[in-house]
C-alpha cells in the first residue's frame, strides 16, 4: 500500500478563531455513546495488539491508553497528513483519529478509494484534522439509519462541551464543470475547463474540469458534527464542501450539525442531494454558487440564534453574476426553521433556480425570510430563469420579503404572481410537537408540486415542506440538533 506522508509547519496556526464567528458559541454535552453492558472489553482490547491492515501498514497507531475514556473500541490514530493512494479501509471495529490532512489520493494521480463501514467514528481532534477526497478518487461512506457514520470531535466522543469549530470537516473535490475555471469572467471556455484547476477553501487541493458525470463516491447516512476552520477573509472549511463533484456521486442521507461556517457548500459542479439535515451552523446552512447546477429534495434546517446567518445563500459568481456555465439547481421540499436574528433564503450575485415546496417560518425577530438582491438575479426571477413555486412563508409580518433600497416590493411581488404561493401566519402551519414535521391536517400537506414528472430524481410528492405526517426520515439516525 503506497502512502506519502506530508509534513509542514501550519502558516496558519492559530487562525481557527472562534469569536469571529459573532455571538455566542453555544456549548452541549457530547453525545457520542460509548456503549456499555456487562462486557465492554473490546475484541482485540486496546494495546493488545491487532490484526487491522493500516495498524500492520505502520500507517496508523493504536492510541487507546491515551483515550481510557472511550471503552466500547479501540482507538487508532492515522499518520500525520496522511495520502491514501491505493485502495484502504477504516473498519467499524475501531474508532479513528485524523490527524492533520487525510487525503484520498492526489490530484488525479495515485488514485484511491477510501471506504468507511457503517458504524465507523471518526475524529478530528484540532481544525487542522481534515479528510479530503480529491479529484480521480472516491469516498465509499455507506452508512446505514441504524449504523450511521459519524464525523466529529474528540470532545464529542469523549463527553465534554462540544461547539463549533473543534475540527476540520471533509472535502470533496472533482471534475464537473464550475464557472471559476479559467479567468472566472463571462462564458467558461471548453479549453478553460479540459485544463481546470481551481484551488478550493481551506488549502485542500483543486477542483474542476469537464466531467459533468464524474464519481466521487457515496456519502449515505453520514453525519458530520462540531467541525470547520477559519483560514482568513472567506477562505473557510464548511462541513460537508463539494467542490466540482459530478453527478455519478450518491448523497442521501446526511447530517451537518455546528459547523464553523457553512453546512454544506456546493462550488460548482452537478451533484445532487437527497435527505439532508443541517442543524444550528455558524454561519449559511446551505450555500451554492460557481455554476452548481444540480438537484436536491428534502432539506431540513433548523437554525440558531446565536450563530447562524442564512438558510439559504444562493450565489453563481461573486467575480462575474452573469459567468457560465449558470448557477442553476432544482430544490424541493424544504423546511426552514428559522431562529432569533437569523435570514431566511437569499437569492442574489446572478443565481437561478427551481425552487418548490419550501417552507420558510421562524420567530418575530427572525429577518429576510425570503429575498432577492441584485440586477442579476432579479432579472433572472423578472424572464422565468429564477422561481419559487407552490411553496409558503410563515415569518412574522414585515419580515416575510425583503428588497435592495433600490426595487421595494421585488421579492414579495415575484412571490405572490407563481402558482401555489401562500403567505401564513406564524402560527398556522399546523406542526406537530416536534417543531418540524407538519401535523394531521397542517396546510402543508396539500398544494405541493410533483417533480417527479419532469425530472425522474425527483420522488413524488404532494405536501409543501420537507416530509409529510406519517414519516419523519431523520428517525433514529439524527440525535441532536432537532429538537
Amino acid at each position: 500500500m503506497a502512502i506519502k506522508q506530508f509534513f509542514k509547519i501550519s502558516a496558519v496556526a492559530g487562525a481557527l478563531v472562534l469569536a469571529g464567528c459573532g455571538g455566542d458559541i453555544n456549548i452541549n454535552e457530547g453525545d457520542v455513546t460509548n456503549q456499555t453492558g456487562t462486557d465492554t472489553t473490546p475484541d482485540p482490547a486496546p494495546g493488545e495488539g491487532t490484526d487491522n491492515a493500516l495498524i500492520e501498514a505502520g500507517l496508523a497507531t493504536d492510541v487507546s491508553a491515551s483515550f481510557p475514556e472511550i471503552t466500547d473500541k479501540p482507538v487508532y490514530q492515522l499518520n500525520a497528513n496522511t495520502e491514501f493512494n491505493d485502495d484502504a479501509t477504516l473498519s467499524a471495529d475501531a474508532h479513528w483519529v485524523l490527524n492533520g490532512r487525510t487525503a484520498v489520493g492526489g490530484d488525479n494521480e495515485n488514485s484511491a478509494v477510501l471506504t468507511i463501514e457503517a458504524g465507523t467514528t471518526l475524529i478530528g481532534q484540532a481544525g487542522e484534522d481534515f479528510l479530503v477526497v480529491r479529484r480521480g478518487s472516491q469516498i465509499m461512506a455507506n452508512g446505514t439509519a441504524q449504523a450511521p457514520i459519524i464525523m466529529t470531535s474528540i470532545q464529542d466522543v469523549t463527553g465534554q462541551e462540544t461547539a463549533i469549530g473543534q475540527w476540520g470537516g471533509i472535502v470533496l473535490l472533482g471534475r464537473a464543470p464550475a464557472n471559476s475555471c479559467g479567468d472566472q469572467v463571462g462564458e467558461t471556455t471548453e479549453d478553460e475547463l479540459n485544463n481546470c484547476g481551481v484551488s478550493a477553501e481551506g488549502d485542500a487541493g483543486q477542483f474542476g474540469g469537464n466531467m459533468p458525470e464524474d464519481n466521487s463516491g457515496v456519502l449515505n447516512y453520514v453525519v458530520v458534527k462540531n467541525a470547520g476552520r477559519t483560514l482568513g477573509n472567506g477562505d473557510e472549511l464548511n462541513g460537508i464542501s463539494f467542490a466540482g463533484v459530478g453527478s455519478a456521486t450518491e448523497v442521501d442521507y446526511i447530517q451537518v450539525h455546528q459547523n464553523l461556517d457553512d453546512g454544506i457548500e456546493f462550488f460548482g459542479g452537478t451533484v445532487n442531494v437527497k435527505h439532508v439535515v443541517l442543524t444550528a451552523n455558524g454561519d449559511d446552512s446551505f450555500d451554492w454558487s460557481f455554476g452548481w447546477t444540480g438537484k436536491a429534495q428534502y432539506v431540513v434546517i433548523k437554525q440558531d440564534a446565536s450563530d447562524g446567518d442564512n438558510a439559504f445563500e444562493s450565489d453563481n459568481s461573486e467575480f462575474d453574476a452573469a459567468a457560465t456555465p449558470l448557477t442553476n439547481p432544482t430544490i424541493a421540499n424544504v423546511t426552514i426553521i428559522g431562529a432569533d436574528d437569523a435570514n431566511g433564503v437569499r437569492l442574489r450575485a446572478g443565481t437561478a433556480g427551481s425552487l418548490a415546496n419550501f417552507v420558510i417560518t421562524g420567530p418575530d425577530t427572525y429577518n429576510n425570510c425570503l429575498r432577492i438582491n441584485g440586477t442579476e438575479s432579479q432579472t433572472n426571477a423578472d424572464n422565468g430563469d429564477l422561481t419559487m413555486t407552490n411553496s409558503v412563508v410563515a415569518c412574522a409580518e414585515g419580515n416575510n420579503f425583503s428588497d435592495d433600497e433600490s426595487t421595494p416590493g421585488f421579492t414579495q411581488t415575484w412571490f405572490e404572481q407563481q402558482a401555489g404561493n401562500q403567505v401564513v401566519a406564524q402560527d398556522g402551519l399546523g406542526l406537530a410537537a416536534n417543531g418540524y414535521q407538519p401535523a394531521e391536517g397542517s396546510v402543508l400537506l396539500e398544494g405541493g408540486a410533483d417533480l417527479s414528472a419532469q425530472d425522474s430524481y425527483f420522488e413524488a410528492t404532494t405536501f409543501i415542506g420537507a416530509m409529510d405526517a406519517s414519516d419523519d426520515w431523520t428517525a433514529g439516525w439524527v440525535t441532536v440538533g432537532l429538537n
